[in-house]
């Protein structure tokens, strides 16, 4: 069973439309959090936020309790309020009923976007900053204190969390019913899942010390939650409300996950993007694996993948630069300046990546996929005009192909043979019109090996850094789990690069290389795009390219 996941939409409903659009699931969950803003302005909404703390002020200094809503009509109706508290009270209250019609209007757009979508099924629960969904036009398929059977699996929900959301009128907002009294814990979340006895669980607020921190806070998550999931055999956790700690746990095998904000949100630091969601598979009510992915301007992009090993998850990154995003990680992955140039130049010439590009590689990812279908794992990192998106029609397709066989050793200077089963294969895909041209093949399982090893004079090693550096992969699962060795030995990997620059210089004196450049700059100005100054510049610079290490020779200036 295939699910698709998300939380925290925060209104990022042309997102979600593209969500529905592009992608393929037997079901889609939404954990909360649908708006954003009670309001149709931000402009109400501020105004509204700063009314609430004047109205809970008052409350507060004549000794009430209760929400906000309750204070102001103690204002209003009392005779302990001025005037001006009055038509403070007045406000407030106006605002108030304002902001009910506006969160209902945007209930019934969302609503429209889940009957337009054409999914088999959708659920979703409220967050805090939503309303009980059965007062609004998402009733149908609300969660939150209900189970569904969907697939011989039973999915449970309970929505909201104990916390006041400025600028939602907390006399609307879905009551977290969880408290200490005498004591004891009254938990609903507790009492419900217990009894409903579900397979998967579906939260806003996640259960205690799983995915539920806050810097400077520690946990903040449901200790009832907790204690159901402790005490039962429930299977899946899905939560959300935590945007910071995201991600996959596993333990006693139970699978908690959290796939960070969908919807925009304001930081203290930065606006952080969203089009955050999980994209799993469920087989015999067991999570399988599963990819945290990206839906940025149309397009999908993988950020982490989980896997399976024999009993045990190994997480992935897929995209380093989208997990350090993500993860709001400041510093940046170091190369040598060759490989930042040789990069910079490439990743222009990608913009405007060819249909032959295209179609070549959607060939070699269906060549994979049939490789393993027949239990054999493979995988290419792609050079020359493929690398750079400017193929054509009669381009050579040169690539490296990678393997895995921890029984197979050559000497690390020569390349691998092809494997028999990819060669059988290779006539097979010409017929198809791709004739592949394999200029180095390497074993990944001796590569891990040379990784775990430091064995920096490992000139295996030495050339997957250079093709990992520079050139884009296919299959990339295969490719990143090596990758992923390296991300924890930074050290190492900017060692090997530093003697790779040697390579490099080579590289760039041929004149294959040079023209290349020259070739790629014409395929554009046939299309009427013109290369603009600064690639030249930059063109010119990689050309030119001296390493580090020589100009300290020279004394800083290379002729």
């Amino acid at each position: 069973m295939k699910i698709i996941f998300a939380s925290d939409i925060h209104e990022s409903f042309i997102n979600l439309k593209k969500l529905f659009r592009t992608t393929q699931a037997d079901l889609y969950i939404i954990a909360g959090d649908l708006l954003y803003s009670a309001f149709p302005s931000w402009e109400l909404a501020t105004r509204y936020t700063d009314q609430q703390q004047r109205v809970y002020s008052w409350g507060l200094s004549h000794g009430l309790s209760g929400t906000r809503f309750e204070m102001a009509r103690s204002m209003l109706e009392g005779p302990a309020a001025s005037p001006i508290e009055q038509a403070l009270a007045r406000e407030f209250l106006r605002l108030t009923d304002l902001a009910r019609a506006s969160m209902l209007k945007k209930y019934s757009r969302l609503a429209k976007i889940f009957e337009d979508s054409g999914c088999p099924a959708i659920l979703t629960i409220p967050g805090n900053y939503d309303m009980d969904l059965d007062n609004t036009a998402l009733s149908p398929w609300n969660l939150h204190l209900k189970t569904r059977t969907i697939n011989g699996i039973i999915f449970a929900g309970y929505g909201g969390s104990p916390v006041f959301t400025p600028g939602i009128p907390d006399n609307l907002c879905l009551t977290y019913n969880e408290r200490f009294e005498n004591g004891r814990l009254l938990s609903e979340p507790y009492d419900f899942f217990s009894a409903a006895r579900p397979d998967v669980l579906l939260l806003h607020q996640p259960p205690y010390g799983y995915l539920d921190t806050i810097a400077t806070y520690g946990s903040i998550g449901s200790i009832g939650i907790r204690d159901f999931v402790d005490q039962s055999d429930v299977r899946l956790v899905l939560s959300g409300h935590m945007h910071g700690d995201w991600g996959a746990v596993f333990r006693g095998g139970k699978t908690f996950l959290n796939p960070s904000n969908f919807g925009r949100i304001v930081e203290i630091h930065r606006i952080k993007r969203g089009g955050y969601f999980a994209e799993f598979t469920l087989e015999n009510r067991q999570f399988s694996g599963g990819m945290l992915r990206q839906i940025d301007g149309g397009s999908i992009h993988d950020v982490e993948q989980c896997v399976r090993h024999g009993d045990k998850f190994r997480l992935l990154v897929m995209d380093l630069r989208r997990y350090r995003y993500l993860s709001n990680i400041k510093k940046r992955q170091k190369h040598i300046r060759a490989i930042r140039l040789f990069n910079t130049l490439r990743s222009f010439f990608q913009q405007h990546e060819t249909e032959a590009t295209r179609t070549r590689i959607a060939a070699l990812e269906d060549f994979c996929r049939e490789m393993e279908a027949e239990g054999h794992e493979i995988a290419f990192h792609l050079l020359g005009s493929l690398n750079f998106g400017m193929a054509t029609d009669t381009s050579d397709l040169d690539t490296v192909l990678y393997f895995r066989d921890p029984g197979l050793t050559v000497p690390d200077d020569v390349s691998y043979p092809v494997p028999g089963y990819v060669l059988s294969r290779l006539k097979e895909l010409k017929e198809r019109g791709i004739e592949l041209s394999i200029c180095d093949c390497l074993n990944l399982a001796r590569i891990e090996e040379a990784v775990l090893t430091d064995d920096v004079h490992n000139m295996l090693l030495q050339r997957f850094i250079f093709y990992y550096g520079t050139c884009r992969c296919v299959n990339a699962q295969l490719i990143k789990e090596v990758e992923n060795l390296l991300m924890n030995k930074q050290p190492l990997r900017f060692l090997i690069e530093g003697e790779l620059a040697e390579v490099f210089r080579m590289m760039i004196s041929s004149f294959r290389h040079t023209y290349s450049f020259k070739k790629y700059q014409m395929r554009l100005q046939e299309k009427g795009i013109t290369v603009p100054p600064y690639i030249e510049e930059r063109i010119w610079e990689y050309l030119e390219y001296h390493d580090e290490k020589q100009k300290k020779q020279s004394g800083g200036d290379v002729q």
